[in-house]
């Protein structure tokens, strides 16, 4: 069988100049796929995308040029707790209501958050105080294996004296392994209550950002 070649664009090296392929074209592609550029790039077009055989659209540029990661996951939970919900010392913080997840790496019976692949990961949480007046409320972000073992705290943040509608706002950026276990935990010494069913209060949340 014979094989055929077709392109818009070869340029041989002559005098200095650089060998150039202007674009590659599928067949039933109405636009140009791709372009080698003289500089050593690759360009991709507007409304275009570089996938692999398990996800096609892995990255896509929209018409306007936006780049859309399509597998990066992150998620946001709230809890369920109206009137405070009860978390007991050293455990972790009961976020189970979804408002927004892409990778299903959310496990919302133990609530926390298992890393996908190592990499740079952001986490972030607004926890709204309720009863416990005057006593220390002091929670972390913590990182374990998974056998809930190995545990690393990421970071904490604390009230010594909290009265009711205290805010605690804590956040946190750095490199995680592959399967940690990523959560909210109670380190007050005592049991504490959270006012979790409303954003606007608690909230728990997270993404791989590199």
């Amino acid at each position: 069988m014979a094989s055929i070649l077709k392109t818009d664009e070869i340029q041989s090296q002559n005098g200095g100049a650089v060998v150039k392929m202007q674009t590659l074209k599928h067949p039933s592609a109405s636009g140009n796929n791709l372009t080698l550029t003289a500089s050593g790039g690759i360009k991709v077009p507007d409304g275009g995308n570089i996938g692999s055989a398990s996800d096609p659209d892995a990255i896509s540029i929209s018409s306007s040029g936006y780049v859309v990661d399509s597998a990066r996951p992150y998620f946001q939970y709230k809890g369920a707790g109206a009137n405070g919900e009860t978390i007991t010392d050293g455990s972790r913080a009961q976020f189970d209501v979804e408002i927004a997840q892409r990778g299903n790496n959310y496990n919302t019976t133990s609530w926390f958050f298992t890393t996908p692949i190592a990499g740079v990961y952001f986490f972030g949480a607004q926890l709204y105080t309720y009863n416990n007046t005057g006593s220390l409320q002091q929670w972390r972000i913590a990182s374990e294996n998974t056998s809930n073992a190995d545990e690393v705290t990421l970071t904490t943040n604390r009230i010594t004296s909290a009265t009711i509608g205290d805010i605690l706002v804590m956040s946190w950026v750095g490199y995680v392994p592959v399967n940690r276990r990523i959560s909210i935990r109670n380190s007050s010494s005592g049991n504490r209550n959270l006012y979790m069913d409303n954003v606007a209060h608690s909230q728990w949340y997270g993404a791989l950002i590199g």
